[in-house]
């Protein structure tokens, strides 16, 4: 599993956007990079110490990665923080403490509001195409009618299997036509068209809600990172293609080529998505998995054209 922090560094990591269109802060915003070589090496600090660099609305931290004699002498950035400005002698705290005096330099600041609104989208991207699947029981009140269960979002979730009676080896499934989602006057309930369990009894229902950054199973995590990217090159492609060449002395900037290189790079990240998903260029989905319900309990299991299962069960 990841997290949001661990999604910025990988797609920042991949767009590597320089020109400052997408992630300009106006001043003030989270640190983009710090100078390798403090401003100052202070003294009594131990390889691996963990600075905390003061100024910032949500703190940053840095790793010493190299000393001599106590004297810091590189670093490099853990955490990015919020609410930083550029410059140079930067204040730090250590943890462990014992060194004291070590000064660092804030080479740029950048703003994360363009990349967490394209792993937002990225995110309900991934999410139709592989949903998280929630598991609840639902205690039985002797109705066909139940409320949705904890965590169902409406517009998104869908039922993949109702399990009832719950406990059985194998398993109970409910056949697809046996439940459905029922809108009422003011709220959908889940409906069972042929139980009704008593108060003794539950069902178990499994259904799809969307992924966060921290449900994206780890072998997903790199290919929605490049969805992300994908959306972010987009958006650089478009800021470029509106923009006038400069032709300020000699550093004549070619803006469409820009766009273009951007759109390619956009292009192939989501092309390299999609053949992870198993998804073709002019696929919505990728081919859903179907659990169908043969019902190990009674020979035949699915229905027949003269003895319904349903029939046969009640046997």
């Amino acid at each position: 599993m990841s997290s949001q922090d661990d999604f910025r560094t990988r797609v920042i990591g991949i767009v590597k956007d320089d020109s400052g269109k997408l992630d300009d802060p106006k001043g003030v915003g989270t640190i983009k990079a710090i100078a390798s070589a403090p401003t100052a090496g202070g003294s009594g600090y131990s390889l691996n110490d963990v600075l905390t660099i003061t100024g910032g609305s949500t703190a940053a931290t840095a790793k010493v990665t190299a000393v001599a004699a106590g004297v810091v002498t590189a670093v490099e950035l853990v955490t990015r923080g919020a609410g930083y400005t550029p410059g140079s002698g930067k204040t730090t705290t250590v943890a462990p403490a014992g060194g004291t005096g070590c000064t660092l330099e804030i080479v740029s600041v950048m703003s994360l509001e363009a990349y967490d609104r394209h792993i937002t989208a990225a995110l309900e991207r991934y999410s139709k195409h592989r949903p998280k699947v929630d598991v609840v029981d639902i205690t039985g009140d002797g109705t066909h009618d139940y409320a949705t269960p904890a965590g169902w979002i409406d517009e998104f979730s869908s039922i993949v299997s109702v399990e009832y009676p719950v406990g059985q080896v194998p398993e109970s499934f409910l056949d697809a036509d046996d439940y459905k989602i029922y809108q009422t006057t003011s709220a959908k309930k889940v409906r069972l068209i042929n139980d009704a369990p008593p108060a003794t009894e539950t069902f178990r229902v499994s259904f799809t809600v969307p992924r966060t950054a921290t449900t994206v199973p780890s072998g997903d995590v790199d290919a929605v990172a490049m969805l992300a990217a994908s959306f972010c090159l987009e958006e650089l492609a478009n800021a470029f293609a509106q923009t006038g060449d400069s032709t300020i002395g000699a550093d004549v900037v070619n803006y469409h080529s820009k766009s273009s290189e951007f759109a390619a790079r956009a292009k192939r990240l989501m092309q390299l998505y999609k053949e992870h998903m198993g998804l073709k260029d002019d696929d919505t989905a990728p081919a859903a998995a179907v659990i169908r319900d043969f019902d190990q309990k009674y020979p035949g299991g699915l229905d027949r054209l003269t003895h319904p299962r349903r029939a046969r069960e009640r046997r």
